[in-house]
């Protein structure tokens, strides 16, 4: 399978393993064309679903007034912080600062991903970025019918990792 461009969204306030398991997931994303769809974390993160090739993983954090307007608080550290503890932990290959707009999608003509990996409770923003995109990349005409626009990211949503435990909101204190 090609490798390609995965792109993740989060705050990521304190790193812990959800968000490791969330990471691992994007970037051995076994895609198969569908339009939005779950996966399961391998056993090991070094070990992949039906050989899976490592994709190119780019993380977004959310700006720190976004994150206060989302979540209905400041984060414990800052967009700094958190984009240098991503950097440090290796789990990326690029970790960038998200739109300081919300919703302004800036950042998909930006870094030009070939899948979005979701969190499964982002629900909100998948619901954002269905909408966006279909304006963004309507679908074309063609001689036999209509067709998705093949540059037009697909949207999948990663499966939790144990979120009775691992989920920031819990971790918090």
């Amino acid at each position: 399978m090609q490798s390609m461009k995965v792109l993740v969204f989060g705050t990521f306030d304190g790193l812990h393993e959800g968000h490791r398991a969330m990471l691992c997931q994007a970037r051995l994303i076994d895609h198969q064309g569908s339009d939005s769809t779950h996966y399961e974390l391998p056993a090991s993160p070094e070990t992949s679903q039906g050989g899976s090739t490592k994709h190119y993983l780019v993380v977004a954090i959310t700006p720190d007034h976004l994150a206060q307007e989302l979540k209905g608080h400041q984060p414990r550290k800052s967009s700094a912080e958190r984009i240098q503890a991503l950097k440090d932990a290796r789990l990326a290959d690029e970790v960038i600062l998200s739109d300081s707009q919300s919703h302004s999608w800036a950042i998909l003509k930006r870094v030009k991903p070939n899948i979005i990996a979701l969190g499964y409770d982002q629900d909100d923003l998948r619901q954002s970025l269905e909408a966006h995109l279909e304006q963004a990349y309507p679908d074309i005409e063609t001689e036999e019918g209509w067709q998705t626009n093949q540059k037009k990211p697909t949207i999948v949503v990663l499966d939790p990792y144990h979120p009775e435990t691992y989920k920031s909101s819990l971790l918090a204190d």
